[in-house]
C-alpha cells in the first residue's frame, strides 16, 4: 500500500495541488493568527521589562531639593535603583519635515544601568555615550534616518542645535531621544535640571510611603500598572484568534472533504477490489487516507512559510506613526498551527470512514466505467 500511495501521489498531479494548496492556506492563517498575539503582545514585555529597566518614574515640580530626595529615595533597601534624569519634549527637524519628540538626558553610567537599549538586530547592546544622541527605531523608520545622519533638536528652553545619530536603538511606543548630561552641556552650553527619577523596586507600598517625604513631588508613573492594562487588552485577541482558528479549520474541511469524496468515487471500483481480495477495514482506510495524510503534511510545511508572508504584509498594513509592531512569530505558535491542521484532517478522515464502508462490493464491481 506504501509503493500504491507514493504512485497514487504523483500520478493524480490536480488533486495533489490542490490539496496541498488548500491546507497550506489553512496553516497560513493559523500562523497568522497566533503570529498577531505573539507580535502585539512581545512589545509592552520588551518596552516596559527590558528596554526601560526600572518600575517607576517619580515627577518633581523642580530640581532644588533633588539631593535630599534622592537621599530619601536611597535609603530604602527595596529600591533597587534610584536614577535621576531630566526630561522634556522637543521639536526634531529633519530638512522640511518636523515632528515631536521625548528628550531623556541621564548620567553616562547611570544611563546604562537603568536602560536596556538595543540595536535594531535586537541583539546588540547599546550604550551611552558622549558622541551623540540615541534614536528610537520607529522614528528613523518613519523619516528614513540612519547611524551618522544629522538633525536638528531643540534644547529645554527652545536653543536649536544639529546633532549627529550615534545609534538607532529597539524601541515600541512613542519617539525617544537618549543622550548623556555630557553630551547635552555640549551641545546646548545649559545645565541639565533633572526633575525625574526613575526608580526599580518590586514594593510599591513602600515606594509610596516615601513620596510623602519628597520636597516638590508632582506625580508618580506606575510601568508595571500599564503592563498590567495592556495585557488585559491582549486578551481580547483571543476572540480574533478563535474566528481565525475557525475559518482556517472551515477552509481545510470544505478541501479536504471535497478532495476525499471526489476520490473515493473516481476509486471506488479499485477499493471494492481490495475488499474482494480481503484487505481488512483498517487496511482499506489505509489505502486511500495514507495518501491524503502525507498531503496535509506537506500542505501543513509549505503553510508555515506562506503564514510567514501573509503576517508581515498584515503587520505592516495596520502599522502605526507612534507604534512599531514586532514582526516574531514564537516556535510554540508554528507548532500549534501545524498540529491544528494535522487534528482538522484526521477529523475529516474519521467521517469518512462511513463512505469506505457503505462500498458495496459487488455492486461496485458490476457498474460500467
Amino acid at each position: 500500500t506504501s509503493k500504491i500511495t507514493a504512485r497514487n501521489l504523483i500520478r493524480y498531479k490536480s488533486r495533489f495541488f490542490m490539496t496541498v494548496i488548500g491546507v497550506a492556506g489553512c496553516t497560513g492563517l493559523l500562523v497568522v493568527g497566533f503570529g498577531i498575539k505573539d507580535s502585539i503582545s512581545d512589545i509592552i514585555q520588551i518596552q516596559y521589562g527590558q528596554i526601560f529597566g526600572y518600575d517607576y518614574q517619580v515627577d518633581l515640580s523642580d530640581d532644588h531639593h533633588l539631593e535630599k530626595n534622592l537621599a530619601i529615595l536611597e535609603e530604602n533597601l527595596d529600591n533597587e535603583a534610584v536614577v535621576p534624569f531630566m526630561t522634556y519634549t522637543t521639536r526634531a527637524y529633519m530638512g522640511k519635515e518636523e515632528d515631536t519628540l521625548t528628550v531623556e538626558v541621564m548620567d553616562l553610567r547611570q544611563g546604562n544601568e537603568i536602560l536596556g537599549l538595543r540595536a535594531t538586530d535586537r541583539k546588540s547592546e547599546i550604550r551611552f555615550s558622549n558622541d551623540g544622541i540615541i534614536l528610537s527605531q520607529k522614528f528613523a523608520i518613519n523619516y528614513d534616518l540612519e547611524e551618522g545622519d544629522m538633525i536638528t533638536i531643540e534644547s529645554q528652553s527652545g536653543i536649536k542645535r544639529d546633532v549627529r545619530i550615534d545609534k538607532i536603538c529597539e524601541f515600541y511606543f512613542q519617539h525617544y531621544i537618549f543622550m548623556s548630561d555630557s553630551c547635552y552641556r555640549s551641545l546646548f552650553g545649559e545645565e541639565v535640571h533633572k526633575t525625574s527619577i526613575a526608580i526599580r523596586s518590586e514594593n510599591p507600598d513602600s515606594l509610596k510611603r516615601d513620596t510623602e517625604k519628597l520636597e516638590g513631588y508632582v506625580s508618580t508613573v506606575d510601568f508595571t500598572s500599564l503592563i498590567a492594562q495592556f495585557e488585559n487588552m491582549i486578551e481580547a485577541l483571543d476572540f480574533i484568534i478563535l474566528v481565525i482558528i475557525i475559518t482556517a479549520g472551515s477552509l481545510a474541511f470544505v478541501v479536504l472533504i471535497n478532495l476525499i469524496e471526489v476520490n473515493i468515487s473516481e476509486r471506488t471500483r479499485e477499493i471494492a477490489t481490495l475488499k474482494v481480495l480481503g484487505f481488512r477495514p483498517g487496511e482499506v482506510n489505509s489505502y486511500l487516507f495514507k495518501e491524503i495524510l502525507l498531503l496535509s503534511i506537506i500542505g501543513g510545511l509549505l503553510g508555515l512559510p506562506l503564514g510567514v508572508i501573509e503576517h508581515h504584509f498584515i503587520m505592516n498594513v495596520i502599522n502605526m506613526e507612534m507604534i512599531m509592531f514586532g514582526m516574531n512569530i514564537s516556535l510554540f505558535s508554528f507548532s500549534v498551527s501545524f498540529f491544528i491542521t494535522i487534528l482538522f484532517t484526521l477529523i475529516v478522515l474519521f467521517f469518512t470512514r462511513k463512505h469506505l464502508r457503505e462500498i458495496r462490493m459487488v455492486e461496485s464491481l458490476k457498474s460500467v466505467e
